[in-house]
């Protein structure tokens, strides 16, 4: 709500953190993958995806202390 009349700092930061909020989402359901799936392949996939959003989130929270 509200999202469309921001623009600037505010339109940055809000977005941000609602990609923060979906990366930590991922990272939530691949660690219960890790932890209870049985396929060696889709927990190799699992850990990647923790690997991969872990970073991207040091990087988005980085941007957003700018």
């Amino acid at each position: 709500a509200g999202f469309e009349s921001m623009n600037g700092a505010a339109f940055d930061t809000m977005w941000w953190t609602m990609m923060i909020d979906l990366h930590q989402g991922a990272i939530t359901m691949a660690q219960q993958e890790r932890a209870m799936g049985e396929s060696a392949q889709v927990k190799a996939v699992a850990q990647a995806i923790i690997d991969g959003q872990t970073t991207e989130i040091a990087t988005m929270k980085a941007m957003l202390a700018q």
